[in-house]
């Protein structure tokens, strides 16, 4: 998966990606106010997964709802659950993700492209090609752990210039930063 996410290949998402935050900041500048987490911190990592993943970018809504489904399904806060019914509860969350999924990988067998679906599909391991069910899993692993991260990171990164006056000064002054 490693050349999948060189350098080269996230820096060609730049500019897809600033215009996604761009698109969701002037939307929260005609509004006047904004729920950062709800608008901005939570869709755009899953827009960005989906530009990543080379698909849809309409799609994103159904990767953040299971997302934000199976995130609060983990977790510290999880952990008086009993067990079983936590696991059952995890994978009813998944089912709304692995149909998806499943067509994804069946799609890049038959019309592959240059993306990290299209490259799993043709890794081969002792010569045979990676099982369908294995690939599905791998992108859903990297659909959570995008996800998750990156909420959180943004989440923590707007919450700290909120408050740090003299660090929006220094942005201000030096919008390359």
């Amino acid at each position: 998966m490693n050349p999948y996410f060189s350098r080269t290949r996230i820096e060609a998402l730049e500019p897809t990606i600033r215009g996604f935050a761009g698109e969701m900041i002037d939307a929260a500048i005609s509004k006047g106010r904004v729920d950062v987490a709800r608008e901005i911190t939570y869709p755009l990592p899953s827009r960005v997964l989906c530009a990543f993943l080379g698909v849809d970018d309409g799609d994103w809504q159904l990767v953040n709802e299971w997302e934000t489904r199976l995130s609060s399904l983990v977790g510290p806060r999880t952990q008086s659950v009993d067990p079983v019914e936590a696991a059952a509860d995890r994978e009813a969350a998944s089912a709304v993700l692995r149909p998806y999924v499943e067509r994804l990988v069946a799609s890049r067998r038959l019309e592959p492209r240059d993306d990290l679906v299209t490259g799993l599909v043709n890794t081969t391991h002792d010569g045979r090609p990676m099982e369908d069910e294995f690939v599905v899993g791998v992108v859903m692993l990297v659909i959570a752990a995008g996800h998750n991260t990156t909420t959180s990171a943004l989440g923590n990164t707007v919450l700290a210039l909120a408050g740090d006056p003299v660090l929006q000064e220094r942005l201000r002054a030096e919008p390359a930063l």
